[in-house]
């Protein structure tokens, strides 16, 4: 009888996985990138803009735009 290795993390339906994983590219896009949103929606795999925003913003808290906004005025403030 062979052995099943044992499940490490927590246990998620592949779709949720899937969803969870193009977010997480399009969030390491959008922090590390200027490339326009849909563009990034595109590369990430979601079928459109908004559907990526409604992801992001399940996995952040935030959607891509008030990331960049906050992000943008935050340079501003510290620029010496």
């Amino acid at each position: 009888m062979a052995c099943r290795p044992r499940a490490t993390g927590p246990r998620r339906a592949p779709a949720r996985y899937r969803a969870e994983a193009r977010a997480r590219a399009a969030w390491r896009q959008i922090v590390g990138a200027e490339d326009s949103l849909a563009d990034i929606a595109a590369q990430a795999g979601f079928a459109d803009q908004p559907h990526m925003n409604r992801g992001v913003k399940a996995l952040t808290g935030y959607t891509p735009g008030q990331w960049r906004r906050w992000r943008s005025a935050a340079s501003h403030r510290f620029k010496t």
